[in-house]
C-alpha cells in the first residue's frame, strides 16, 4: 500500500529538524512507497526554508495563514496515492507510531492514533465545551470515540475528497472528518498511541 504523508506546517522551524529526521526514519522502516507533502501555511519564521533543506519533501506554500484544515486540504489535493496519512509537524505526535496505524489500513477506511494521555494542561474554560462536543459526537455516531480530534491518522483519499467542501479550514478539520466517516458507517479503527 503506497501512501502520501501530509504535514501542515505553521511556524515550526525549530521543531522541524528533529521531527523530520524521526519521520523519515519511521517511514523508511515501513518498507512501503510514500511521498511527503509539507504545506507551509504562511509561516513567518523560515519554516519553508528549513523544509527545503530536506530531500524527498514536496513543499506547497500558502501565501498567508489560512488555517490548519486549509493546509490539510491543500496537502490532500496534492497527494498522489490512494491513502493519506496526516501528522502534525510540531512534534506533538511520535512518528514511530505510524507503522502501527498503517498495519490496519486497507482493513479499515480510516485508522486514528488515539492519544492515551493528554499532553500539557488544558484550559479550564475549554473543558466544558470539549466535554459537550465529545458527548455530542458520541451521540451522533452511536459509538464512543476514543479521540475525536487526533492529528495522527491515515485514511482513504477518495472518501475524504467526497467531503472536502464541508471540511473547515480551522482546527475542527479532524473532528469533521471523524464524524463524516463514522456517520457514514465506514470502518474506523482507533489505535492507542
Amino acid at each position: 500500500m503506497d501512501f502520501s504523508v501530509v504535514l501542515p506546517v505553521y511556524n515550526e522551524r525549530k521543531a522541524l529538524p528533529a521531527f523530520l529526521k524521526g519521520l523519515f526514519h519511521a517511514l523508511e522502516k515501513t518498507g512501503k512507497i510514500f511521498e511527503v507533502i509539507a504545506v507551509d501555511d504562511g509561516s513567518t519564521d523560515g519554516s519553508a526554508e528549513e523544509i527545503k533543506g530536506f530531500k524527498g519533501i514536496k513543499l506547497v506554500r500558502h501565501p498567508y495563514n489560512k488555517g490548519y484544515g486549509a493546509a490539510l486540504k491543500t496537502g490532500i489535493r496534492h497527494a498522489k496515492h490512494d491513502w493519506v496519512l496526516i501528522i502534525d509537524a510540531d512534534g506533538s505526535y511520535n512518528p514511530a507510531d505510524i507503522p502501527a496505524l498503517l498495519g490496519f489500513a486497507g482493513e479499515y477506511d480510516m485508522v486514528v492514533g488515539a492519544r492515551q494521555a493528554a499532553k500539557g494542561v488544558e484550559s479550564w474554560y475549554k473543558k466544558p465545551a470539549k466535554w459537550f462536543l465529545r458527548h455530542f459526537a458520541n451521540y451522533l455516531t452511536g459509538m464512543k470515540i476514543p479521540d475525536l480530534n487526533s492529528g495522527l491518522r491515515v485514511f482513504r483519499k477518495d472518501i475524504a475528497m467526497e467531503y472536502e467542501r464541508i471540511f473547515p479550514s480551522g482546527f475542527s478539520f479532524t473532528t469533521t472528518i471523524t464524524l463524516a466517516f463514522l456517520t457514514r458507517e465506514l470502518n474506523v479503527k482507533y489505535v492507542p498511541i
